[in-house]
């Protein structure tokens, strides 16, 4: 084979290589851009939980200046 031949084998290796790790990443791509998905509260005091979880997060990106991705996962928990 020649010098030529493997460099390219090689660049055409690493080019599918990258594509298909973006491609099969959770989050790349289709999720940005789009609304969080809200959880769904169970009763009064994991619903403002929830409430002030998303509050939080929403102030965090706005003094941050960036873009919500994804929601956080938040919850009450009791110990008994």
């Amino acid at each position: 084979m020649s010098k030529n031949f493997r460099v390219r084998a090689a660049a055409l290796l690493i080019a599918l290589s990258i594509s298909w790790a973006l491609l099969t990443t959770p989050g790349a791509g289709a999720q940005q851009g789009k609304a969080p998905a809200q959880v769904a509260p169970t009763n009064t005091k994991t619903a403002a939980v929830v409430a002030a979880t998303a509050e939080v997060l929403k102030e965090t990106s706005e003094v941050r200046e960036l873009a919500i991705l994804r929601p956080v996962k938040s919850g009450a928990q009791s110990r008994a």
